[in-house]
């Protein structure tokens, strides 16, 4: 599953910047995916009950969500 999104060999730390969400690999290899695509890595690893991490991720995506929306 993570191989699809080039994330096989990443350590998983999340970084939800604005406009989408970053996931640090290793040897500061880093790979950034836009809202959309890391709301569907979060949907995939929740349904092959990767619970955790689907979860780390969705929050991620929500917290990013949260910044590109513009301010009033």
């Amino acid at each position: 599953m993570l191989a699809r999104y080039g994330l096989a060999d990443c350590s998983m730390t999340i970084i939800p910047p604005s406009w989408g969400v970053t996931v640090i690999c290793e040897a500061g290899r880093s790979h950034f995916l836009n809202i959309d695509h890391a709301s569907k890595l979060s949907a995939a690893l929740l349904r092959i009950k990767e619970i955790d991490l689907g979860a780390r991720v969705a929050r991620a995506v929500e917290a990013a969500a949260r910044r590109a929306r513009p301010q009033e």
